[in-house]
């Protein structure tokens, strides 16, 4: 681990708290879509066009921030 670079370090330190996140809100979510609708179909279909929706739309906005900057693409969701 000491050939590794300071970003490597903090990636291997980050990434494992980040999907313990995740997991977190997404069974929360499953959780949630089961107490409002009681269909176990209706759940897996929420999951489901959750994973295409970050598949589909994860390539397309690292593209972006390749051409317009990080910064850019992170303030999206949040402008007016």
């Amino acid at each position: 681990c000491a050939s590794l670079n300071w970003n490597a370090r903090l990636a291997l330190i980050v990434s494992p708290i980040n999907m313990v996140g995740v997991g977190l809100t997404e069974s929360t979510m499953a959780a949630f879509a089961f107490l409002i609708t009681r269909s176990n179909f209706l759940v897996g279909l929420s999951s489901t066009v959750s994973g295409l929706a970050l598949l589909l739309v994860a390539p397309c906005a690292g593209c972006l921030a390749d051409r317009v900057g990080r910064q850019a693409v992170l303030r999206l969701p949040s402008a007016p």
